[in-house]
């Protein structure tokens, strides 16, 4: 395009040596061409003339970067309240109390099987609790913003087994622990890059970490267990067999991901600097300065400070001269030289730019965290109801992805082989068991309003009671089983409750078939939590 131009020039220039009206014709016929040939964004002069960026591999370019990005995006989430705290609200809003599994195990009819269900998810919670698995999933989520990605490694705890959990271990691995010096072809027959091996298809077969990198499991891995991976040298490979990595790709064909601040990192350590620089100032606008003009002597010359009288100054009880420029009592009278002027230092920071600076600046930072700018600046006070409801919707939408990355990439692999070492030590029964992830809902912004935007809902049959249960966070079998038991609670002291609408009696919906709030249809329409119990005790 350059030497396009400089043809188009040269050419003119010759043109107008004959005929300056057809050099001018000449190039206003090729502006108009080459703005029909190229696109705006694609043009070489003017003020972006020097924007050109280097299209390369994703791959070569967050090899060369992510570890600057990792350690600066790590630093700022220590030093940095704002995103500290962002970061907090982010993992609140994800993780919560945790992810949690609700099996699925039906009978032939397609009926769910509800105590082996509950047998299950009971054997998991134990082993939950063991393993730290919910404090592991918001320890995820946190390396996923600040360095793209963590490993997650799972190995054999055979010592669980006294305690009658499911012997797995697992633990999670920083993308620090890849070898990046493995690279090129393997002898499995792959090809590595940055320790990140991939078969033929181009799908991760294996890791290469650092032995220092690996915690409980370095035992297992280094052949003194039964499972683990294979020692090649200074690195250890883990194949994906005991080993997967927790992260979202921004790119085709990405391997080795990056921080999710890095498009904020920038613009948050310039309000950092900012800020610290006008607290700074503030500090020394607030410190109380004083400056004295003195007057000029009869000979022209000044005073130097050493008036006589002495300035403010008086006599200490040594009979002393006391200087101004030593000490300011309260409550003092002194009489100053005729023209003296008494001048207080202002320094007033910030200015009057500062909180449009930074709201500005916070919109663009919480954009980059998709959170809104309310949430994200802790700033609720030019915010309507509507705008900020609004905004929450649409942050928790965010959130909700992320909540898939975690169900996916983290608790999908592990659930299959935890459900294999259940069935392998533990309970004989089956090695793979459905499941559906239950992650964190939220309470209603406006309860009232969206309680009875619910039951409109539920009157069009257009939503289940599952499904609201699910929206709110909240295990639709367990609320069921809760009912259930205060309902027998009650009717044993004779006190049986009644479910009530705008103040009167609720009657059974016959479309439903069952009482609102009492037992329900299902998901499909067609199971009842009140299944007789000789179905389950057949299991």
């Amino acid at each position: 395009m350059a030497g396009y131009a400089a043809l188009t020039r040269a050419v003119a220039g010759l043109l107008g040596v004959f005929s300056p009206d057809a050099a001018l014709r000449y190039m206003q016929g090729h502006e108009r061409l080459a703005a029909i040939r190229g696109y705006n964004a694609a043009r070489r002069d003017g003020a972006n003339a020097r924007w050109r960026p280097l299209d390369d591999s994703i791959n070569a370019r967050n090899l060369r970067d992510r570890r600057l990005i990792q350690a600066r995006a790590r630093q700022i989430a220590a030093d940095s309240p704002v995103i500290s705290g962002a970061l907090d609200r982010v993992v609140a809003n994800v993780v919560h109390r945790g992810i949690r599994p609700q099996c699925q195990i039906t009978r032939r009819d397609g009926e769910l099987r509800e105590r082996k269900n509950t047998s299950v998810e009971q054997q998991f919670a134990a082993w939950a609790e063991r393993s730290e698995f919910y404090d592991l999933q918001a320890l995820a989520l946190r390396h996923c913003w600040l360095d793209g990605g963590c490993l997650l490694h799972w190995y054999p705890r055979k010592d669980w087994l006294a305690e009658g959990v499911v012997p797995l271990g697992m633990e999670l691995l920083p993308l620090d622990a890849l070898d990046v010096a493995v690279n090129g072809p393997q002898k499995s027959g792959n090809r590595a890059f940055a320790g990140i091996e991939v078969d033929a298809y181009g799908t991760p077969a294996a890791w290469h970490v650092r032995p220092e990198a690996l915690g409980d499991g370095l035992d297992q891995i280094m052949g003194r267990g039964n499972w683990g991976g294979i020692s090649l040298g200074d690195s250890i490979r883990l194949p994906v067999s005991s080993c997967v990595m927790v992260s979202s790709r921004r790119r085709i064909g990405e391997l080795l991901p990056v921080s999710w601040l890095q498009s904020v990192l920038l613009t948050m350590q310039d309000l950092d600097e900012y800020q610290t620089s006008e607290r700074v100032a503030a500090r020394l606008g607030a410190a109380f300065g004083v400056f004295i003009t003195l007057p000029q002597g009869e000979t022209g010359n000044s005073l130097n400070g050493m008036p006589r009288p002495a300035l403010t100054g008086g006599t200490d009880t040594l009979g002393r001269i006391i200087s101004g420029n030593e000490f300011l009592g309260q409550g003092r009278i002194d009489a100053l030289p005729y023209g003296t002027q008494v001048q207080q230092a202002k320094n007033e920071r910030p200015g009057t730019t500062y909180g449009p600076f930074i709201k500005s600046v916070s919109r663009a930072a919480a954009c980059g965290l998709g959170q809104s700018y309310e949430s994200f600046a802790a700033d609720f006070s030019d915010s309507s109801y509507s705008s900020a409801r609004q905004a929450v919707l649409e942050e928790r939408r965010g959130y909700v992805m992320q909540q898939m990355v975690l169900e996916r990439r983290l608790c999908a692999p592990l659930w299959r082989v935890w459900c294999r070492y259940r069935a392998d030590f533990l309970s004989g029964g089956p090695d793979v068991v459905p499941v559906s992830w239950q992650a964190p809902g939220w309470s209603w912004v406006d309860p009232r309003n969206d309680a009875q935007a619910a039951r409109m809902q539920l009157d069009m049959r257009i939503i289940s009671r599952r499904q609201l249960c699910e929206q709110w966070g909240r295990d639709y079998d367990e609320v069921q089983r809760q009912l259930r038991r205060e309902a027998e609670e009650a009717a044993q002291m004779g006190n049986a409750p009644q479910a009530t609408q705008d103040g009167g009696p609720q009657e059974p919906d016959a479309a439903d078939g069952a009482p609102d709030g009492g037992q329900s249809s299902g998901q499909n329409g067609g199971q009842t939590e009140d299944a007789p119990a000789q179905d389950d005790s057949k299991e």
